[in-house]
């Protein structure tokens, strides 16, 4: 599936129930990334991934989670290189945002716990219609172990 720009309407934003009713490639694409992340950490501890966050330096939207290892991404499309999902992303988002940049940061601590939400203002799971982490272990599970597909 390539690369495209995913973003909630003003009235999934809103209405949770709504947001949650989306399939699941738009609901980790936009709105619960960081539950992906999670999902796949929890799902695959030693493989050395860590969570980073895609963070837009020009106040457009466009935020965005990642597991990151070396030169090897995860997220909602699945693992990729990681020059080859910052470029593509970049293309996507600048596609709806013109002028779209973003800074690249680590996640200091659990993406999923208050510290990270309340900070960087992400639902905290509890803030979802329903408990998101057991649909995105199974959104994970749907992909091979890390050591399977990138060494």
């Amino acid at each position: 599936m390539p690369r495209r720009v995913i973003l909630r309407t003003p009235e999934e934003k809103a209405d949770q129930v709504l947001s949650w009713s989306r399939p699941d490639e738009e609901f980790f694409a936009s709105g619960a990334c960081h539950v992906l992340v999670a999902a796949f950490l929890i799902t695959h501890p030693a493989a050395g991934f860590a969570a980073w966050v895609l963070s837009p330096t020009t106040g457009t939207r466009g935020s965005h989670m990642i597991a990151l290892r070396g030169d090897v991404v995860f997220d909602w499309l699945g693992y990729g290189g990681h020059s080859v999902f910052l470029r593509e992303y970049e293309e996507a988002m600048r596609s709806a945002f013109p002028d779209w940049s973003a800074d690249l940061r680590p996640v200091s601590g659990d993406p999923i716990g208050w510290d990270f939400c309340r900070t960087a203002g992400w639902r905290h799971p509890s803030q979802f219609s329903q408990d998101p982490l057991p649909r995105a272990l199974a959104y994970v599970r749907r992909f091979p172990a890390p050591s399977e597909t990138c060494g």
